[in-house]
């Protein structure tokens, strides 16, 4: 009686017979594909805009943009001023209202009110018609504030601490805010200070740019040290390190290929996928062992690169292909969500179980078949 094949496992085997016959041409595109895909590269960005991860349909999201065109988007900055008590050179400023601090504070003011993206900008030197009008003495500066109601909110318990207050256009893009953070650090620096006295940039612009800047940081980190560890554990299972090596390719090919797809579609990384290396190594990376293991076993049995080839293809690769399929649905399943931030996370994800099971499917074999056929005559030649 006739042995009946499911249908997925008779293409498998018609996949790791056109493998086997053509692994040069297969080698010689993937490589080129991916070369091709890299040049996306340059162009991935991450999402730095907060309101980008909410949908832009909804009526709040619609009237909350029409107002911002209309009359504006205000970002407040602020610069704390205060007395440097660790400085040991300084003149003995123990009290942050000094006539000179308050001119200082009145030339922050005039330089930062002609900077790009301010609107305006209000600290105690505001008090003070001009540069001129400030008392010279401590005391003098005393006593005019005394006469403004609410003045002494401006400082802190121990007259050791003022603030300046920007208001400013700044926009959401992380590009946007590091120039205008760069600008008024650079104005900051410019200023004259008295000795015994420092400036420190905060506010809303400032902390998503630094917290953007953490965030590649860290995407780059997580990836690099997830990577290694796993290395370092196939390389302790294998003990092989081309087998090693043929296990990372299709998570090689595939962390390649997704970042490029993104790159030349423009999709945004977000604070949901800047750890998306990450993630594509570990789901990744059992494609390449199930292949690989099974490869190792054909060889063993004798069966050649050939017959080692169809029957990881035909084995391994129907149940991987099944098991990805399961995958990518679950994961496409996110698009449906209604936050941007979360589809773009499931498209990713998405793309990289699909890369990853092509690489392993189609591309991994081609590599191995290579690699032994080249082993295979070195080992002639040797002996010869």
């Amino acid at each position: 009686m006739k042995e009946k094949i499911p249908q997925l496992e008779r293409a498998m085997r018609s996949l790791a017979r056109f493998q086997c016959r053509f692994y040069i041409p297969i080698i010689i595109a993937s490589l080129s594909i991916t070369g091709l895909l890299l040049l996306g590269l340059p162009n991935v960005r991450i999402q730095s805009d907060f309101t980008k991860i909410l949908p832009q349909d909804m009526p709040e999201i619609v009237f909350n943009n029409r107002i911002s065109e209309t009359f504006g988007s205000t970002d407040t900055v602020f610069v704390l001023v205060r007395l440097d008590r660790e400085c040991t050179s300084c003149t003995g400023v123990q009290d942050i209202r000094e006539p000179d601090i308050m001119r200082m504070l009145i030339d922050i003011q005039d330089t930062l009110q002609g900077e790009t993206g301010v609107d305006s900008v209000f600290s105690v030197g505001s008090f003070f018609s001009s540069r001129d009008s400030v008392p010279a003495s401590l005391e003098g500066v005393k006593l005019v504030l005394s006469q403004i109601p609410g003045s002494g909110s401006s400082f802190n318990r121990d007259y050791s601490a003022t603030i300046v207050t920007i208001s400013a256009s700044v926009g959401g893009d992380q590009g946007d805010r590091n120039r205008f953070s760069q600008a008024i650090m650079d104005d900051l620096e410019n200023v004259e200070k008295p000795p015994g006295i420092l400036l420190t940039l905060t506010g809303s612009p400032q902390l998503e740019s630094d917290i953007f800047m953490l965030l590649e940081k860290d995407a780059v980190n997580v990836t690099l040290i997830a990577g290694l560890l796993i290395l370092g554990l196939l390389l302790i299972l294998l003990r092989s390190p081309i087998r090693v090596l043929q296990t990372y390719t299709p998570v090689l090919f595939s962390l390649s290929w997704t970042l490029g797809v993104m790159g030349w579609l423009n999709i945004e990384l977000s604070v949901a996928t800047v750890a998306v290396g990450a993630f594509i190594i570990g789901l990744g990376i059992e494609y390449g062992i199930f292949f690989v293991k099974r490869f190792e076993e054909g060889l063993d049995e004798g069966m050649g690169p050939e017959g080692s080839t169809e029957a990881a293809v035909s084995g391994v690769g129907s149940a991987i292909t099944s098991s990805a399929t399961t995958t990518i649905i679950g994961f496409m399943m996110l698009t449906l969500t209604i936050l941007p931030i979360i589809q773009i996370l499931g498209i990713t994800l998405s793309l990289s179980i699909l890369f990853s099971l092509l690489a392993a499917l189609v591309i991994n074999p081609a590599f191995m078949i290579a690699e032994e056929k080249l082993g295979s005559a070195l080992r002639k030649r040797r002996s010869a």
